[in-house]
């Protein structure tokens, strides 16, 4: 985003600095405390950076209005595995709390947001969060059930994703990816491989959960944490925020069903929950421009959410 400050919120074993992107509003001052946007990006847990693949129709929306929106760094699969996943949600907490009055974030009033992938991590970050309760959540056509078929079983031949025919991929080609002395990546910009191929490989082959859980050899696999610290939708409960759904109807990345299926895990435990469903839109609601409408509905929702005491 425009005028974004990069600072790193941990360090990784190799010395290497995981960052955020902190886009503050218009006359920003640390003597006032703002409502404060964290935004996860996409990629299938796989590919992308905090610059790509971001919920950037809405972020702009939000820091126009006064909003601090802030963009993280987090590992891929399959050289991490989730639990490493869910281990930078947890130092993204810890940067938060630390850095609170630096940046006037108002630890009170935080929302989270993801598209794709990055709806899992706000997910993710709606279970695991042990100080920090964020008010609300939009998942943009979020990758959040993880446990579905369409993540773990293996697909037919003729498999067609967002025009791609999936059966022309090779696995071979990213089996050097799953050895366990590869560098781990969380900006492919920073490496000259295709790493996109792997989201649509893993579906194709149904071992999303494989990889989430740290099934390869020699792979973090939780020290003794069940599977379903990884499983946002398992976990939900009443303290899980307010949450917000959008998607299109014919997204043949992540598919609908796992929106509904959010918001009704969400309504379930007894918190506000919506979904907002864009007729004849495929994976990345593009242009987003075209459902500016819908947009404003998730900005009007999560502004709800701040000032709501319940």
């Amino acid at each position: 985003m425009q005028n974004a400050i990069t600072e790193p919120y941990k360090y990784h074993s190799s010395g290497r600095p995981l960052n955020v992107d902190i886009a503050l509003p218009q006359n920003h001052t640390s003597s006032k405390r703002y409502q404060t946007l964290i935004c996860y990006h996409g990629g299938g847990l796989v590919c992308g950076s905090r610059h790509t693949f971001i919920p950037l129709y809405l972020a702009s929306k939000l820091r126009r209005l006064g909003w601090i929106i802030i963009f993280p760094d987090y590992q891929f699969l399959p050289e991490a595995t989730g639990w490493d996943i869910r281990k930078d949600v947890l130092d993204l907490e810890q940067w938060i709390l630390k850095e609170q009055n630096r940046w006037g974030i108002d630890i009170d009033k935080i929302a989270l947001s993801g598209t794709s992938a990055g709806g899992y991590l706000g997910a993710l970050t709606g279970i695991t969060w042990k100080t920090i309760k964020p008010r609300a959540f939009a998942s943009v056509y979020g990758m959040v059930d993880v446990t579905s078929d369409w993540y773990s079983a293996k697909k037919q031949p003729g498999l067609m994703m967002i025009g791609v025919p999936v059966d022309m991929i090779q696995e071979a080609k990213y089996q050097k990816y799953y050895k366990n002395d590869r560098e781990v990546v969380w900006d492919d910009r920073l490496t000259k491989d295709d790493r996109s191929s792997m989201f649509m490989l893993f579906i194709r082959e149904g071992i999303y959960p494989k990889m989430i859980y740290g099934r390869l050899p020699g792979k973090n696999n939780g020290g003794g944490l069940d599977d379903s610290y990884l499983q946002p939708l398992n976990r939900i409960d009443s303290s899980f925020p307010k949450t917000i759904a959008i998607h299109g109807d014919k997204d043949s990345a992540v598919e609908i069903s796992d929106s509904y299926n959010l918001v009704e895990r969400v309504r379930k435990a007894g918190v506000k929950s919506e979904i907002i469903v864009i007729k004849g839109a495929e994976h990345g609601l593009m242009p987003e421009a075209m459902h500016d409408q819908e947009w404003n509905s998730v900005v009007n929702f999560l502004q709800r959410a701040m000032k709501s005491q319940d």
